[in-house]
């Protein structure tokens, strides 16, 4: 690919700014996570959690960050693969939900992700 995909977690609860807040082309989880709109869930979760993961895709020649993927807030970015097909570049992530009660995550998703040099649209999603 000419992208890499990298999986990021920053705390929430510091003001400086980091490439995850400053990059100019940012999208959150676009699925509804317990019958939230992904705005709403933002708003109310971040507060609550000082970990917020994200998936940046990053130039392999300039390692310009190009996009920032931001997960829900209760949802760990855990492991990343990448593939190119048609002209496209992939990265399928592997997440947790995480809930501070629980000893281990017990539920978690498949994201794919499709990079078209310009815009990362979410392909597919399995819970």
């Amino acid at each position: 690919t000419s992208t890499y995909g990298i999986i990021t977690m920053r705390n929430n609860n510091i003001t400086a700014p980091s490439v995850s807040t400053l990059c100019q082309n940012i999208t959150d989880s676009s699925d509804v996570v317990n019958g939230m709109d992904p705005d709403s869930r933002f708003k109310k979760d971040a507060a609550n959690n000082s970990e917020v993961h994200n998936l940046l895709i990053m130039d392999k020649k300039t390692y310009e960050v190009l996009h920032v993927h931001r997960f829900a807030p209760t949802e760990w970015g855990l492991s990343v693969f990448s593939y190119h097909c048609n002209e496209k570049d992939y990265f399928v992530v592997g997440t947790a939900f995480v809930n501070e009660e629980d000893s281990e995550s017990k539920d978690g998703r498949l994201i794919v992700f499709r990079w078209d040099g310009t815009t990362l649209n979410q392909g597919a999603s399995h819970d």
